[in-house]
Formats: structure tokens, sequence, C-alpha cells
């Protein structure tokens, strides 16, 4: 969730610039995207043997997401926006490889 957070801080300013806030974050459309890339190499510090356990969740998650809704009772559902989500896949996809080659092993 820290990597994601930055960008739905992007894309709440980006969808609702004018919206009431209690607080705005000056310089947001810059220290978003570096939130990002912090979150997402602190993951990748954290070594191969904290990432692959950290996909086995985030697949395990959606799979019982699915089922959820599969199972669920109630004949309506909100439709899920799967192409805003596009990137994401590519994204766990990527992190995993890199971490998988990479030279970091962790603290372990």
């Amino acid at each position: 969730m820290y990597a994601g957070a930055p960008l739905a801080l992007g894309a709440l300013r980006h969808q609702k610039p004018d919206a009431e806030r209690p607080y705005r974050l000056p310089w947001a459309p810059v220290l978003a995207p570096a939130s990002f890339v912090s979150a997402s190499l602190i993951i990748y510090w954290s070594g191969w043997e904290v990432v692959w356990k950290l996909m086995v969740a985030v697949v395990l998650g959606y799979v019982l997401m699915g089922i959820s809704r599969v199972t669920n009772a109630n004949p309506v559902h909100t439709p899920l926006d799967w192409s805003a989500a596009i990137w994401l896949w590519p994204y766990l996809g990527g992190l995993t490889l890199i971490s998988y080659f990479g030279q970091f092993q962790g603290a372990g």
C-alpha cells in the first residue's frame, strides 16, 4: 500500500482538483512519484525472501476477492474497472523478477 497511496493521491488530485480538503500536500506532483519510487525500492531492498511471500499474499488476496464476488448472495455488484489496474500485474511481475535476479537478499 505504500506504493499505492502516492498513485491514489495523483489520481484523486487529477479527478477532483477543486475538492474541499482539510490538508493540501505541498509539492504533491513531485512528492507522489518520488514516494512511489521509494516504496518500490523498499520492497526491492527487502530481498527475495520477503518479496516472494508478499507476491503470494497479493495473488491469494485477488483469488479471495474473486471467490467473494462469485459466492456473494448480493445480486447487484458494482462492476470492477480492471482497465484502471492494467499496470498492476506488469508492475508486480517486474518487481518480482527484478527482486529474484537482484543482489539484495534481505536481512536474513
